[in-house]
């Protein structure tokens, strides 16, 4: 049997779901389920640590990978409000103690996706380059100098470096080190204890695994350094929980703000996106779904809403390899919600 995590709240079909889905044996994850702003299931399945076999619990801090960009984008947006910023205001501008080319490229299009500048992991060599610990000026060199896949507004292309570089817009322009702006700004106002960059404060994730073919395994180390404002935070099931419950009734930010974040980007021509700022949108089985996935390194995360807000859940995965994903199982689970 699965151990039970310590907040013990069942629903029957989801529960059934998951335990198809996940061995109690391997590597797992830790999900939480709400209707209405009222949790309906919170549950560990699987393991924590293989050796000993250590049961995984739903207060355990997880890698959250690319759930981090929404944080980011709530950030820039609340030096927006505070008139800090121009969401069209040309990235070179804000950035100006580094050496960024000026290629006309804005804000807005870091946040949408549409800047143009290529993926850092999708670099050749990106695997040597993620286990070092480099400087800012070392990790621009990677990917600021590289030519633009397209004009910037012209086409969407998820890219991890244009979210990296939000990270330092924050810096810059606020004069902390994003890891306090962080804390400060968005994580102690919502009583988020357990969420922060890695490392900082003394957070730390639990052991994360992958499959490489020779079976499950430890996952690599890897630098932390370069996901940073893109993909570096770690956080738990219930301080996620905040998280939903501040943009729910708009904390932090107006709710003109968070409607902005949650609307689909316009290209250059108009053509719409399924992108925000840091949130993307899908349709699943005829419900709406604002949502995001979260890949690194041992982890694989995934956090969506129905659009009218009712249903919201959260997988967290503690293994990078997990079939089905944690993106495929939160949408399963949203579709069962919904179909209730």
């Amino acid at each position: 049997m699965n151990q039970l995590s310590p907040v013990k709240v069942i629903d029957p079909r989801l529960h059934q779901e998951l335990c198809k889905a996940l061995r109690q044996d391997e590597p797992g994850a830790a999900v939480r389920a709400m209707v209405d702003g009222q949790v309906v299931h919170c549950m560990a399945y699987g393991l924590a640590q293989l050796d000993p076999p250590t049961a995984l619990r739903v207060d355990h801090v997880f890698r959250i990978g690319s759930i981090t960009k929404q944080f980011t984008a709530a950030a820039i947006m609340q030096l927006q409000e505070a008139g800090a910023l121009d969401l069209d205001a040309k990235v070179a501008s804000c950035l100006s103690g580094y050496r960024v080319p000026d290629h006309g490229i804005t804000i807005r299009q870091l946040l949408t996706h549409s800047s143009g500048i290529p993926c850092f992991t999708e670099q050749a060599g990106f695997e040597q380059f993620e286990v070092k610990e480099l400087t800012v000026h070392e990790r621009l060199a990677f990917f600021v100098h590289l030519p633009l896949s397209f004009k910037p507004g012209e086409r969407f292309a998820y890219s991890n470096s244009g979210y990296y570089l939000l990270g330092l817009v924050i810096e810059e322009l606020s004069g902390l080190d994003l890891a306090i702006y962080f804390r400060e700004r968005l994580f102690v106002p919502l009583g988020m204890n357990s969420t922060g960059l890695e490392g900082h404060g003394g957070l730390w994730p639990i052991q994360g695994f992958t499959d490489e073919g020779q079976g499950i395994e430890r996952s690599p180390d890897i630098s932390m350094s370069l996901p940073f404002s893109a993909g570096a935070l770690l956080s738990t099931l219930d301080d996620l929980r905040r998280w939903e419950l501040a943009m729910q009734s708009s904390a932090l930010l107006s709710a003109a703000a968070w409607q902005q974040m949650w609307s689909p980007a316009l290209l250059s021509d108009g053509e719409p996106v399924d992108y925000g700022f840091g949130f993307e949108f899908q349709t699943l089985n005829g419900l709406p779904v604002v949502e995001h996935g979260g890949g690194i390194a041992g982890f694989n995360t995934y956090t969506g809403r129905s659009r009218d807000r009712r249903f919201f859940v959260a997988v967290l995965m503690n293994n990078d390899s997990a079939e089905p994903d944690a993106m495929e199982l939160g949408q399963q689970l949203l579709r069962q919600l919904a179909q209730a």
